[in-house]
């Protein structure tokens, strides 16, 4: 079962939660006295921040004196799931159904009703329907980076969720480049498999998982077919190009891994904070094939782009074996002054 939600948002999180109800609801709540009386214990337990909820729960009921507006069981239905009271929430809060009117707040607190009922799949296919809650829900696995297990269901709801080609590619992205280390490659793989089933493995997000797992095996020429057909489906993001580059890099097909490399960096759907990464990797392709000069203009822009230590080392043995000492030495003074740099970069020894 997931976590506590009052463990999961926190108590600022949740603050802000019943302030921006209250607010959208406000004349609900004015004119509604029996919505008053009736959230009086939730408020309490929300605002101490204290335990209690359990016992908050198994006596909650609305309270006499006539039937609530939808604004004020929204309010109410907020409350009680942020306490986690997913049964009272389920009883209180408007029906989702199709052709209703709906709210992103209403999409968000019914995917949580079951999200607390341990049901993620349920959970992101409701808050698939409400516009940039994919967002929220990939800020909130942030957040959790301290707890794996956390981070983990957060990161797949945040994949599962995902409402556009964009958030679907950044979200992937963030799983791995966030978790993919500290988990073992046993359990990533079989996370990514998890996340392809969910998909479906005909889809194109299912040969895009699929293709990052059978890179993870060390099965490049099967990780190429499938994020080929990924892209071919419209997958098509900068970082499925690159790992396809990767792949056809690792089979030795060096035509494929260059092309694939630059529709990386032309690509529409540009995953944020790695285009750095992506002209470095098409720098060192040239770089390994004696084209130099061409390399050049990637490797500089990578280290405009970024300040991490890595590029600007590679940069400074790029000058160096062009003969350029003077800005070797500069930028290999400047690797040095990078954060995480390591005890040793290759500019110090050539």
């Amino acid at each position: 079962m997931p976590e506590n939600p009052r463990l999961v948002f926190g108590f600022a999180s949740l603050a802000l939660l019943i302030v921006l109800a209250v607010v959208r609801c406000t004349p609900h709540v004015a004119a509604g006295f029996a919505l008053a009386s009736a959230l009086r214990s939730l408020y309490g337990v929300a605002f101490a921040d204290r335990e209690g909820s359990a016992a908050v729960c198994e006596d909650w009921c609305v309270a006499p004196g006539g039937p609530l507006t939808d604004g004020q069981r929204l309010v109410a239905g907020s409350l009680l799931n942020a306490l986690g009271c997913a049964d009272q929430a389920v009883q209180v809060l408007p029906a989702f159904a199709a052709g209703a009117a709906r709210s992103n707040l209403l999409a968000y607190q019914w995917g949580l009703v079951a999200w607390n009922h341990g049901d993620a799949p349920a959970a992101a296919a409701l808050w698939r329907q409400g516009q940039d809650i994919d967002r929220l829900l990939l800020a909130q696995a942030r957040r959790k980076a301290a707890d794996l297990d956390a981070a983990q269901r957060w990161y797949e709801a945040a994949i599962m969720a995902a409402g556009s080609p964009q958030m679907q590619a950044e979200t992937i992205t963030a799983y791995t480049e966030d978790l993919r280390g500290r988990m073992s490659p046993e359990q990533f793989k079989t996370r990514l498999a998890y996340l392809a089933a969910y998909f479906g493995p005909d889809t194109a997000i299912g040969y895009r998982l699929n293709g990052q797992r059978a890179f993870g095996e060390g099965s490049y020429g099967a990780a190429a077919r499938n994020l080929s057909q990924a892209i071919t489906l419209g997958f098509a993001d900068n970082e499925t190009w690159y790992l396809l580059g990767e792949a056809a890099w690792k089979t030795g097909d060096l035509a494929t891994t260059e092309k694939a490399f630059r529709s990386a960096l032309a690509a529409s759907i540009q995953v944020t904070g790695r285009r750095p990464w992506h002209l470095d990797r098409l720098a060192a392709l040239l770089i390994s094939e004696k084209r130099l000069d061409e390399a050049l203009p990637f490797q500089e822009q990578a280290v405009r782009l970024s300040d991490y230590y890595y590029y600007a080392d590679n940069l400074a043995v790029l000058y160096a074996q062009l003969g350029q000492v003077v800005r070797a030495q500069a930028m290999c003074a400047q690797a040095a002054v990078s954060r995480s740099v390591p005890k040793a970069l290759r500019c110090r020894n050539p």
